[in-house]
């Protein structure tokens, strides 16, 4: 059996409130994510190099679900990587971060 993100964190080593339930923990990754997500976007706004990545994004004339996600692939990583870094770090199940993940993508998805 493959070790999944955070469940790869022993028991004794994890951070993430694994005892609460399940709604809560949700609510727990959404935070942790969005507020990543929130410090890696005001950075790319304010950092040249970071900008030149996030660029493609504020490009489109009209904004419509399709192209509301156009990214770079580079600057997608470097968005989604230091919260989802620090969610493995806590020992989130990975369960509930693809849970949160799913909704994420949902919600994206009908942004307009």
């Amino acid at each position: 059996m493959r070790a999944r993100l955070g469940d790869a964190i022993p028991r004794a080593y994890r951070l993430f409130p694994v005892e609460i339930p399940l709604w809560l923990q949700l609510l727990f990754v959404a935070t942790g994510s969005d507020l990543s997500l929130y410090g890696m976007h005001r950075a790319s706004h304010r950092i040249g190099w970071l900008w030149r990545l996030h660029a493609p994004h504020h490009s489109a004339e009209r904004l419509y679900w399709l192209n509301g996600e156009r990214r770079h692939p580079l600057h997608a990583a470097l968005m989604a990587g230091p919260g989802l870094i620090s969610l493995l770090l806590l020992g989130a199940p990975s369960a509930v971060v693809a849970t949160w993940l799913g909704i994420l993508t949902v919600h994206l998805a009908f942004q307009d």
